[in-house]
């Protein structure tokens, strides 16, 4: 006996040793991937791509090599879950069983002990079986369910593992789960002792709780426990979800417009016909998941005429049936494809629906116009699978809408006949991406831009082999606007890919990607009608009648204060105004004569309370305007030539179109320097007087002995000053010692040659909004993509920007001069 009591913590600790060293068996997740367990999300992906690499079995030949990198992508895939990452920290397990770490060393103790006494321990752990089946972390909700709320709606059971309503409850969320999750709604569960946090930020005040997550918000299920069934549950998450993803359709025209919108949309259409009068709750789970490529219609059967000439012209044979039909850009063809249910089971209907729209979930020739839309035109692949992206650059006008027409044309026929899986086909709009076209623009071949034809344009080819980075190759004039020449042009663009795809053609050069911009993305009026629309109803559902009350009782409060408040005020100024009549009546002057107090005299602005308020702009231009001065032969002593010692004139050149909102401009900057005897100020039009600032700018240019200038070429390019170039440009003249110091905006940039107006492009305010109204030849597009970011020429709005700046360095005495022997005298 005393040898059996001396033994039992021996035997324990035996047992408890035993114990860890099962569970310390299974692979540890942050060893394998060389990383400690604080390791942030980006670090852990960044060294599972950089292990990946090294020990992928393509391009390592070791013996171990497969095993190794199987047992990396076994550690990225626990440690990139939020909920087995969690699982493996705080149990140093990832078994599928959402407690399995906490059962498995539960059990073996619990066969431990009941060795010794004959017992088995059980706890409440047993009787969350179902429940526990779906239960999420603080972690996974925010980094997993809460993103895909955007697509996929949540219904969310709280409960606690010492709630006996909650166990009530259990069999009726069982059935509510059977019903709802086949079909594609998101189902999660919540455990209070575990995750309070998380109810705190779901404001679950109460248990058992049920809510539904959708695009980001909480709508709460308010009824009480006792009178919950699984009906009003249904109901619920049915009536939850948003209906703006679905357009119901009344009449034949509204069909065909809802057909049509194809091009506007670049989505698929997805027509619903059906013999309910609301849609189902399978359809609008599918319409919210696909939102992003396609649009959803309803058409409600009934026995109007417009319900028969749908039938009719859709060819519907069964009339009790829902009816799926897709549409792409071809509208006019009929469907591409179509789906008969018939209350089949609703797994297999919502698995039949899902793989329609994935199978035909772009148009035959889609337009890149989302990160979205790209991942799915041209995803990642790997060498031994090339997925190729053909694209056609072009802008959004209508002098390329033939080039997209062509090219559609030749695509369809593509593939209708060939159809080869590697290749992939698109267009995007160059002046709604440029972000995304300017790592491309770099790559496209010069040497033959002198002999482009307006009829043709080049096309750009890539193969993705990581998310960030591409393999690009440009091939010129590949494709026409031409009808008539489609055939050439196909044959000839098919032969490069052929080469491109066999690997004839290299794909040598490397291109960054970066994300795109959202085209569709909703308007600010359309977002902030949709979150009024979500505060109110996140209002009405979080707030409880409890909660209400004292907020309403305040608001009324408030409300009633302003009114009390406003009716004195008015009861006030109507009883002063009264005596005040009275007093003017009796104060009434017999004679005409005029003095102050007479009420026949007319009041001044001051009396009736009119009071003029100038802006700051006005201000300065009421200030400056006597002491601005034009610079021309009359006033050319005065501003240049018989400066006294220390004094400097600074003159703005303007033309006629710009005077008016340059020296606006000009005074407002100038303002402070209006006491300063030191300074005159003018303007000069640079029209009539371009001779004489020309040969002003001829001292900027490099000393002749310099041997390593270009000064034949710069001087040359002075006879060519282009006028609109030279506006805003500010002289500081300094007459006494012949120096001058010049402001441009574009002045102290060394990257542009076209300073100053030396190109001979007048093109001084074009923007990207006026890409949009491209010329008749296309020159515009051509512009882009051979200049690239060279597109940063300023509105004559802007060209002032940087003169505050300028000036300070006038007065600190830090800005360049440029001498000259004599002032030029050739002044109009």
């Amino acid at each position: 006996m005393k040898f059996f009591v001396f033994n039992i913590p021996i035997i324990l600790f035996i047992g408890i040793l035993i114990v860890f060293i099962q569970s310390s068996d299974n692979e540890n997740p942050y060893k394998i991937l060389g990383i400690s367990s604080s390791a942030s999300t980006k670090e852990i992906k960044k060294a599972y791509k950089s292990l990946a690499k090294l020990w992928h079995p393509d391009k390592n030949s070791a013996s171990d090599a497969t095993e190794k990198f199987m047992a990396i992508q076994r550690a990225y895939e626990i440690l990139s879950d939020p909920l087995k990452k969690e699982r493996f920290d705080k149990f140093g397990t990832f078994d599928d069983n959402p407690q399995g770490g906490y059962h498995g060393q539960h059990d073996q103790f619990n066969s431990f002990f009941q060795h010794f006494n004959g017992f088995n321990y059980q706890g409440f752990q047993e009787q969350e079986s179902y429940l526990s089946k779906h239960r999420i972390s603080f972690r996974h909700y925010a980094n997993n369910i809460l993103p895909k709320t955007y697509k996929k709606p949540y219904l969310i059971f709280a409960y606690s593992s010492y709630c006996y309503g909650c166990f009530r409850l259990e069999p009726i969320w069982k059935d509510v789960v059977q019903d709802l999750e086949p079909l594609g709604y998101g189902i999660a569960t919540i455990n209070a002792v575990s995750d309070r946090n998380l109810l705190e930020k779901l404001r679950v005040t109460s248990l058992p709780s049920i809510m539904v997550v959708v695009e980001g918000r909480v709508i709460h299920f308010r009824s009480e426990s006792s009178v919950i069934n699984s009906k009003m549950i249904r109901h619920f998450a049915i009536n939850a979800m948003p209906t703006h993803f679905i357009t119901k359709i009344n009449d034949y025209s509204a069909l065909r417009r809802f057909l049509d919108q194809w091009e506007t949309t670049n989505k698929i259409s997805v027509l619903i016909l059906s013999q309910k009068e609301s849609p189902r709750l399978r359809y609008l789970l599918t319409s919210m998941q696909f939102s992003s490529f396609a649009k959803f219609g309803y058409f409600y059967l009934t026995q109007t005429t417009d319900s028969h000439a749908i039938k009719t012209a859709l060819n519907v044979q069964c009339h009790d049936c829902d009816h799926v039909m897709i549409f792409n850009d071809s509208p006019q063809n009929g469907p591409v494809a179509k789906l008969t249910l018939n209350n089949g089971s609703k797994r297999q209907e919502m698995e039949q629906i899902i793989n329609l729209i994935n199978h035909h979930k772009l148009l035959s020739m889609p337009r890149i116009s989302s990160t979205d839309y790209f991942e799915e035109i041209c995803p990642v692949s790997s060498r031994s699978h090339k997925q190729i992206c053909v694209v056609l650059p072009v802008m959004d006008s209508d002098v390329d809408k033939n080039f997209i027409t062509t090219y559609r044309r030749f695509v369809t026929g593509f593939k209708n006949t060939v159809h080869n899986e590697n290749l992939r086909f698109s267009y995007v709009y160059i002046n709604k991406q440029m972000d995304f076209m300017e790592k491309f623009i770099d790559f496209i071949p010069h040497n033959n831009d002198d002999k482009k034809d307006e009829n043709t344009i080049d096309i750009l080819v890539i193969w993705r082999y990581e998310m960030d980075k591409g393999k690009i190759i440009w091939l010129t004039n590949a494709w026409t606007k031409d009808q008539s020449k489609i055939s050439v042009f196909a044959d000839a663009l098919l032969n490069n890919l052929d080469k491109v795809v066999t690997g004839s053609i290299k794909l040598t050069q490397t291109a960054r990607i970066v994300p795109l911009k959202d085209e569709y993305y909703p308007s600010w009026f359309t977002r902030f009608s949709r979150n009024t629309i979500r505060a109110i109803e996140t209002f009405w559902y979080h707030f409880t009648k409890e909660e209400a009350l004292p907020v309403l009782s305040a608001i009324f409060t408030f409300v009633f204060i302003l009114f009390v408040g406003y009716l004195l005020n008015y009861l006030k100024s109507s009883n002063i105004k009264t005596k005040f009549n009275e007093k003017n009546k009796n104060n009434v002057s017999d004679n005409n004569t005029w003095h102050p107090d007479d009420p026949k005299s007319p009041k001044s602005n001051i009396n009736n309370g009119v009071k003029k308020v100038l802006t700051k702009e006005q201000k300065c231009w009421k200030d400056m305007e006597p002491l601005l001065h034009e610079l021309r032969a009359e006033t050319y002593f005065g501003m240049i030539r018989l400066l006294k010692p220390g004094c400097r004139s600074l003159v703005i050149l303007v033309d006629e179109s710009s005077k008016d909102i340059l020296l606006h401009q000009f005074a407002v900057h100038v303002w402070s320097l209006r006491n300063n005897k030191n300074f005159s100020f003018g303007y000069l039009m640079v029209n009539k007087n371009l001779p004489w600032f020309r040969k002003l700018l001829e001292h900027t240019l490099p000393a002749q002995t310099d041997t390593t200038s270009n000064l034949p070429s710069m001087a040359s390019r002075l006879q060519n000053i282009n006028p609109k170039q030279t506006l805003g440009t500010v002289i500081a003249i300094c007459g006494w010692k012949l120096y001058f110091s010049l402001y441009h905006p574009m002045h102290v940039n060394p990257k542009r040659r076209d300073v100053l107006g030396f190109d001979d492009s007048d093109e001084y305010t074009e923007s990207e909004e006026e890409y949009d109204s491209t010329a008749e030849d296309g020159r515009i597009r051509k512009h882009l993509l051979h200049r690239g970011k060279r597109n940063n020429s300023i509105k004559i709005e802007e060209v002032l920007n940087g003169l505050p700046n300028w000036i300070d360095r006038i007065l600190e005495g830090s800005i360049r001069r440029y001498c000259v022997p004599e002032w030029p005298d050739n002044l109009k």
